[in-house]
C-alpha cells in the first residue's frame, strides 16, 4: 500500500464551535455523500458538522468481568440508570470519545457497557464518507502505551492501493507533560495516571459511571481494570476521592514500570507522550 499523505491538521474543540459550523439534521445528515470527495474534504466535514446521537448503555456486556456475589446491593444498576442517552457535538468529536469508549487496558476492555454509543458513532458517520474512505481514530497516552483506546470507520484499504491521508487532532483533556517539567518516571507516570482516570472515571461520572443511588457495576469494573484489580471491595465501599487515588495510585505503578522499559530516559518519555490528544485518520484509496 503506497500512503500521499496530505496533511490537514484540525483542533477541534468539544465545548466550543465556531459559527461556521453546519449543523445537519438527523435525516438530512443520511443523505449520500459526494462522490468525489477529497480527503482533505472529508476531513473537514467531520470536523465542523455538528448532529445528535441517541444511544443506550448495555450493562450486561460487562458479562463475567464482575462477580455478582462479592458486591454489595449499592453496585447493582438501576433501571433509570439505562435509559436511553442524548450527546450532540461534531461527527470528530463523537468519533473520538468513541476511541475513548473503546479503552483496552492490556487488552481487557475498559467500557464494555459503551458498545451502544460506539455502534452508534460508526452507524452516523459511516453514510456521510464517500465510497472507498474510512476513518480512523486513536487514543494513546505515549506510543505502544498498555492503555489506548481505537475505533475504524469503514474499510481498511487494500494492501496494494494508493491511499491519500488526512489527520485531524481532537483534544480531549490535559497536554503531555513538558518534558523541562518532568524529571523522573514515578512523576511522569502519577501525571499521566491521574489525567487517565480524571478522563475515563471522573470527567464521565455523570454519564457512564456514578448512578443516582452511587456507585454502579460498569464503574466497579472500570475502577478494577485500571488498577489491575488492586481496588479490593472495602476500598469500593470508600468515598469516592479514596477510590480515585487508589485507583490512580495502581495505574501510576503499572505505568512507571511500562515507561522504564519503553524510554532510555524520562524527558524522553514525557515527549512521546500524547495525553490529550486524539488522532483522527482519514483515508482513501483508488480502484
Amino acid at each position: 500500500m503506497r500512503a500521499i499523505s496530505t496533511v490537514f491538521d484540525v483542533t477541534v474543540c468539544l465545548l466550543l464551535l465556531s459559527a461556521a459550523v453546519v449543523t445537519l439534521s438527523l435525516s438530512s445528515a443520511g443523505g449520500d455523500p459526494p462522490q468525489d470527495r477529497t480527503v482533505d474534504e472529508t476531513a473537514s466535514v467531520l470536523a465542523t458538522t455538528t448532529v445528535d446521537l441517541e444511544y443506550r448503555l448495555e450493562t450486561e456486556r460487562l458479562g463475567t468481568a464482575l462477580d455478582a456475589t462479592r458486591l454489595e446491593a449499592r453496585f447493582a444498576e438501576r433501571a433509570d440508570w439505562l435509559d436511553d442517552r442524548h450527546r450532540h457535538g461534531t461527527l470528530a468529536g463523537m468519533i473520538a470519545r468513541a476511541a475513548i469508549a473503546n479503552t483496552t487496558v492490556e487488552g481487557t476492555p475498559l467500557a464494555p457497557e459503551t458498545s451502544g454509543f460506539r455502534t452508534t458513532v460508526r452507524e452516523r458517520v459511516a453514510p456521510t464518507l464517500p465510497p472507498r474512505t474510512s476513518v480512523t481514530a486513536r487514543w494513546r497516552p505515549y506510543p505502544d502505551a498498555p492503555i489506548n483506546g481505537t475505533i475504524l470507520i469503514g474499510e481498511k484499504p487494500p494492501a496494494r492501493a494508493d491511499v491519500q491521508t488526512a489527520t485531524l487532532t481532537v483534544p480531549v483533556g490535559a497536554a503531555g507533560p513538558e518534558e523541562s517539567a518532568t524529571e523522573s518516571y514515578r512523576e511522569l507516570a502519577d501525571e499521566l495516571a491521574a489525567e487517565i482516570v480524571d478522563a475515563t472515571l471522573v470527567r464521565t461520572s455523570g454519564e457512564f459511571v456514578l448512578g443516582d443511588a452511587g456507585i454502579t457495576a460498569a464503574a466497579v469494573h472500570r475502577y478494577r481494570v485500571l488498577s489491575g484489580e488492586q481496588v479490593t471491595d472495602r476500598l469500593l465501599a470508600a468515598e469516592i476521592g479514596q477510590l480515585n487515588r487508589a485507583a490512580t495510585a495502581a495505574l501510576a505503578d503499572r505505568l512507571r514500570a511500562d515507561l522504564r522499559t519503553r524510554f532510555e530516559t524520562p524527558a524522553a518519555a514525557a515527549t512521546a507522550t500524547t495525553q490529550g490528544t486524539v488522532w483522527l485518520t482519514v483515508r482513501r484509496w483508488s480502484v
